[in-house]
């Protein structure tokens, strides 16, 4: 098991309790979770720019918010 040696050193030369380990766990895999969902967010936002700078260059319309407006429709 990973524990830091300050960690053992508060508890004994056994390591830290089982409920500290798990407790550790959760929050590193909770951490890890609320990273995974930003990174997907930011994806997503960046391919939506992409597609909206996509068919805002890809029309010769004079006004690039009305497809901005048109695209995001659905969404609001």
């Amino acid at each position: 098991m990973m524990t830091s040696p300050s960690v053992r050193l508060e508890n004994g030369p056994e390591g830290a309790p089982l409920r500290h380990v798990v407790i550790i766990i959760i929050i590193i895999v909770i951490i890890i979770v609320i990273i995974i969902i930003i990174i997907i967010i930011v994806i997503i936002v960046i391919i939506i720019v992409i597609v909206i700078v996509i068919v805002a260059s890809s029309t010769d319309c004079d006004d690039p918010l009305l497809h901005l407006r048109v695209f995001l429709n659905p969404f609001l």
